[in-house]
């Protein structure tokens, strides 16, 4: 059943994804790929390609078990599954991984999982981040200009402030690296689509986007970080160009690398 009118809606992660309106939709994950690569490559990875092949690397897959269980996915069975394999060395733990259509995460992937989500709790003013709201919810809407509709899918969506936290799962939380791989992963422009939604959905008059940033390895510490408004401007910016493009590619049916340099 196709989602016809702008709303919040409470979808799974595989309907997120799937051609679920109308018309052309797109997330921020698009919106980066046309933006930091090319039109090419996101029509290799978009569900409008019969012949596109979905990848899930293991940093993809944990990241997703952590949002899961730090934010309370009461289906997290349903998910993931926790292997029972130490590795995929022997040809019957290969097996069971090729069997298993939920995503694999090892047991110590879990106990680590479980271990950041008890450093977010021991944390002053982070343990209470995740407390009185729903996670995972989807904004949709219809972009005015281009007729393609919009996804933004926040971590959590607090009840009574509208203050919007995105968790996030990094090697370093230290902030001068954080800052440089929000950069690098256009976390800006994430944050300027989710902002958007927030005010076309749901009404909010000035939503505050920040990060919650957590590191993947002992001791699992957590900080949290906000972007500068201009950082926010310039992730709008960025997001108008890609979907530009992404309308003009749809109009036309092609869809180019990246653009010839000039001489």
């Amino acid at each position: 059943m196709k989602i016809t009118e702008p709303g919040l809606y409470d979808i799974s992660f595989e309907a997120y994804f799937s051609d679920l309106c109308p018309a052309h939709s797109v997330s921020s994950t698009g919106l980066k790929m046309i933006e930091s690569k090319s039109l090419a490559h996101y029509w290799e990875q978009s569900y409008l390609n019969p012949k596109r092949v979905q990848t899930d690397s293991d940093a993809m897959g944990f990241g997703r078990a952590v949002h899961a269980f730090i934010l309370g996915e009461p289906n997290f069975d349903q998910y993931f599954a926790i292997s029972p394999f130490d590795s995929f060395r022997t040809k019957e733990a290969r097996a069971w991984k090729a069997s298993e259509r939920r995503t694999v995460i090892t047991q110590e992937k879990y106990e680590n999982i479980k271990a950041m989500a008890r450093a977010i709790q021991k944390t002053p003013l982070i343990n209470k981040v995740f407390k009185d709201g729903k996670p995972e919810q989807s904004l949709i809407w219809k972009d005015a200009e281009t007729g393609i509709w919009l996804k933004a899918r926040p971590d959590w969506l607090p009840n009574s402030i509208e203050f919007v936290p995105d968790l996030k799962s990094t090697k370093s939380a230290r902030p001068a690296d954080f800052q440089r791989q929000a950069y690098e992963l256009g976390y800006h422009q994430s944050a300027a689509l989710c902002i958007e939604g927030l005010k076309e959905v749901l009404g909010w008059k000035n939503p505050t986007y920040y990060f919650v940033a957590q590191e993947k390895e002992p001791p699992f510490v957590a900080t949290m970080a906000m972007m500068r408004d201009t950082d926010i401007e310039w992730g709008k910016l960025l997001n108008r160009s890609a979907l530009r493009k992404l309308a003009r590619a749809l109009d036309k049916g092609e869809w180019p690398g990246y653009a010839k340099a000039p001489i």
